[in-house]
């Protein structure tokens, strides 16, 4: 769980010092995204889309700054370099039917969404879900475009900070000590950490791998004593049933102490049966 030194990568050594030298230069000075020090914001009418579209004029606003953003990065490198999609590829026929190829999938695909399930309404109580933000949807597509591969610094020197950012806010949202950036935990505690799944259920998968070798598994900010000296890389909302199937298969016995069951839970495993 512990390796000596900075790396960036899944193999020992698989990192240049350079990089890591930076990105840790950058993280200390920068904290305009740190939930310890940021300016947020209280209005929760600017976070979404609303039951009624009611921010899509903002929405395309957002989105329209991304992709201009994409569009200036792309022309201002190497500038000198020539085009490969010229006006006379424009022009021609196969690059026509092909732009007509696209709109109308996009077409049909818009089409065949409109049969998903309304989440956004206030309506709908059925699942444990509802409205993407809007920092998520214009932020996912922005990174997208730029298309970046976190398996390691020297590949992402940009997503890599940022992912590094989002798991230093989520340890402080759950409530664990986060020491300055650039600065190890006091009295030798390792400092929490995080990062970004593909999805839920591979952060679930990760959590209730972390939990026998970590000992307990903290979702929440309830019942946490002794949490700020575990280190995982498992941040999930791992609920009590994920939980209690996994002490099932693994034949270990699940307990809940210090609180609510789910996110105000604090999950140890107290041995095999």
């Amino acid at each position: 769980m512990t390796r000596a030194g900075p790396v960036t990568s899944g193999h020992p050594g698989g990192h240049d010092p350079r990089v890591v030298e930076q990105l840790q230069q950058q993280i200390a000075a920068d904290d305009a995204l740190r939930l310890d020090v940021a300016d947020g914001t209280e209005s929760l009418a600017t976070w979404f889309l609303g039951p009624k579209a009611e921010n899509g004029d903002l929405l395309r606003k957002l989105v329209d700054v991304a992709v201009k953003g994409e569009i200036a990065d792309r022309r201002a490198y190497q500038p000198s370099d020539p085009a490969w999609v010229t006006d006379d590829i424009k022009r021609s026929q196969a690059y026509n039917d092909g732009v007509a190829a696209l709109e109308a999938a996009l077409a049909e695909l818009v089409g065949r969404l409109k049969g998903s399930v309304p989440f956004y309404s206030y309506r709908y109580q059925a699942h444990m879900l509802w409205d993407t933000t809007l920092p998520a949807v214009v932020g996912y597509l922005a990174g997208m475009l730029a298309n970046q591969n976190n398996v390691a610094a020297e590949a992402s020197p940009v997503t890599t900070k940022l992912e590094m950012e989002v798991g230093r806010d989520l340890c402080t949202m759950l409530g664990y000590a986060v020491p300055a950036a650039g600065a190890d935990g006091a009295g030798g505690t390792p400092p929490p950490w995080g990062h970004i799944t593909c999805d839920g259920s591979v952060a679930n998968i990760e959590s209730m791998w972390a939990a026998p070798a970590s000992g307990g598994v903290p979702v929440g900010t309830g019942g946490s004593s002794g949490c700020s000296a575990m280190r995982t890389s498992a941040f999930s909302a791992a609920g009590t049933s994920a939980l209690r199937k996994y002490a099932r298969l693994s034949n270990t016995c699940c307990s809940e102490t210090g609180g609510e069951t789910g996110l105000a839970g604090f999950f140890r495993y107290s041995g095999t049966r």
